[in-house]
């Protein structure tokens, strides 16, 4: 039956892909945006779940997109399959993924679309399972730590069994105060760290000190000498303390602040060496990717300006002698205009577009309730790169899709869906406590704190494929050591 299902998966993205890929030919009255059919949008209003469905549509495309690597900028490679996650997902719960589930079967549940107060027993199943096995000596403040855990769950609790409609508006503060507990119940719990990744923390911060310490303002000086000393209480040989998750964290987030930045040149010039060339250590460099308007290949402009730009930083490290911080951070900084200029030039395809016309037909209904300039300059400036005139980048889609955002609710609703639960998995594969290489943990922890702080704020839609495939390739090299 699993096969079946999946091979109707299949079938059915493929049909939409295929059928979206039908493109709408500009329209050449420039009066046009002021003077649109009405009558399509009316047929919508009168048929409201039309209209919701083309929206819900768009979002499983994106994420559609987000999953199996189709379009993801920055060459990654390409899929024609189903991604994985649908299968997992089908694998694990018999259910289908939300909206090609809800096409195929109306009376299944949705995966992705609980209600608050599913999401709130399934936290709550969590917290159990975390106060459970829990033992006072693995804690700061041991016994009071626990209890003051497990009354926060025996609230939420208690909110669950008394729940009523005339209750939904709290919900969300639950779900917040239970997320908060737990959070302060892990940062708690003492790590079994190796003393020696501590004390290669310590150092590094003292060499920079030594190094930069002229460079820095007053403020930064009295941070970094605080931080040292801080890592100090967990290092020194008499009256060590214990190290908790929570301070870990602390420090791995402070430590960035104080990285050296001439080792975060090399780094970022071999990154953008790898990027480019077939062999960054040949004496003639090939580049990797090819230079043309066809989908797959690579504007002129971002091949040769990152080229330029890594000879330039090239010879600012061979000639280096004694450059000062804000030398050295204006080569970073030009590396990372280089390689993100690059990265927005790669020529997309019919995936993309047929994502652009959709939106842009979400985007004229939108128009037709509420006329702006800013929306009709946005129609218009899509309307080119739906023909073949036109040829449509990284750096152009992604513009669009966060032009768009403005306009089209919770756009991007499904593809942070498919990231938090990422993230969720990640957490459970972290708490596991099985016995795995400490440094790929510790990637894949600083990468779960970074991609959810990063969700806290206004969020871009190229950041969202990037973070995703960065914490997925993270989370899959991890699992695979089990």
């Amino acid at each position: 039956m699993k096969k079946v299902l999946s091979l109707v998966l299949v079938a059915v993205m493929i049909m939409t892909l295929s059928s979206s890929a039908i493109f709408a030919a500009p329209n050449n009255n420039p009066n046009a945006a002021f003077n649109r059919e009405k009558s399509a949008f009316e047929n919508k209003v009168k048929n409201k779940t039309m209209n919701e469905g083309e929206l819900e549509a768009l979002r499983e495309q994106l994420r559609f997109v987000m999953l199996s690597g189709e379009g993801v900028p920055y060459g990654l490679a390409k899929r024609t399959d189903l991604p994985p996650g649908f299968l997992k997902i089908f694998g694990r719960t018999g259910l289908l993924p939300h909206g090609i589930g809800k096409r195929l079967m109306e009376d299944y549940p949705m995966p992705g679309q609980k209600t608050d107060l599913e999401v709130l027993r399934a936290l709550i199943e969590t917290a159990n399972s975390k106060a459970t096995v829990a033992l006072s000596k693995d804690y700061e403040g041991g016994l009071t730590t626990i209890k003051d855990f497990k009354d926060a769950i025996q609230e939420a609790k208690d909110f669950v069994g008394y729940y009523d409609e005339t209750h939904k508006a709290q919900i969300k503060n639950e779900i917040d105060d239970l997320k908060d507990a737990m959070k302060k119940f892990d940062d708690l719990k003492y790590l079994e760290l190796n003393d020696t990744e501590l004390i290669a923390i310590e150092t590094r911060l003292k060499v920079y000190q030594v190094k930069y310490e002229d460079y820095l303002s007053p403020t930064k000086k009295v941070e970094l000498q605080n931080l040292i000393n801080f890592i100090n209480t967990f290092t020194r040989t008499d009256n060590r303390v214990k190290l908790t998750k929570g301070e870990y964290d602390s420090i791995l987030m402070q430590e960035k602040a104080f990285k050296d930045p001439l080792v975060s040149l090399y780094m970022k010039l071999d990154e953008a060496k790898i990027m480019l060339y077939v062999d960054i250590e040949a004496p003639n460099k090939t580049y990797k990717v090819v230079i043309g308007t066809e989908p797959g290949e690579y504007l002129s402009a971002g091949v040769v300006g990152l080229h330029n730009t890594i000879v330039l930083a090239e010879s600012f490290v061979d000639n280096y002698t004694n450059e000062s911080l804000n030398d050295i951070n204006d080569e970073i900084k030009a590396l990372d205009d280089a390689i993100d200029a690059f990265k927005d030039s790669e020529v997309l395809g019919t995936t993309q577009k047929s994502t652009l016309k959709m939106i842009s037909d979400q985007l004229k209904d939108y128009y037709d309730v509420e006329e702006t300039v800013a929306l009709d300059d946005l129609i218009d400036d899509i309307a080119p790169f739906l023909a073949v005139e036109s040829t449509l980048t990284v750096g152009i889609y992604n513009d669009f899709m966060d032009r768009s955002e403005e306009y089209i609710d919770d756009l991007y609703a499904y593809m942070i869906e498919e990231i938090k639960a990422l993230i969720k998995a990640s957490e459970k594969l972290l708490d596991d406590n099985a016995p795995r290489d400490l440094a790929e943990e510790e990637a894949l922890y600083a990468k779960v704190v970074e991609v959810e702080t990063y969700l806290l704020t206004a969020v871009k839609y190229d950041n969202l494929v990037t973070y995703y495939s960065q914490l997925n390739v993270l989370y899959q090299a991890l699992q695979a050591k089990l």
